[in-house]
């Protein structure tokens, strides 16, 4: 008896460690942005995008272009345009970025 007690207590620890693993957890990776695009509503500007390049850290987002870096689950964007600051999204997994109050979902390839 106390060993399937003890059994069923490996158990139960084992699945709560599984269970508390999330992708949500993980940093994203460039193999999550890349040629994938994402999309999302804005009170004001309607639908709003932004599209990762293929094999090289570009974006274009809404028209504008430039290079982006990860660090962690931050994206910083860095436009080639001089007049434009650089800008920061978050990511929330795998398929989903914030920019400020919008949440970009990640569209099929």
């Amino acid at each position: 008896m106390k060993k399937f007690i003890f059994a069923m207590f490996v158990a139960v620890a084992t699945l709560a460690c599984f269970s508390s693993c999330s992708k949500d957890d993980e940093d994203i990776k460039l193999a999550d942005l890349a040629g994938y695009t994402f999309t999302g509503e804005d009170p004001d500007l309607g639908t709003v995008s932004i599209t990762f390049g293929e094999s090289a850290q570009t974006f274009n987002f809404d028209g504008l272009t430039g290079t982006y870096v990860l660090s962690g689950n931050t994206i910083t964007l860095n436009y080639d345009a001089t007049d434009v600051p650089a800008e920061t999204m978050t990511a929330d997994g795998a398929k989903t970025l914030i920019y400020g109050d919008i949440t970009l979902k990640r569209q099929k390839k």
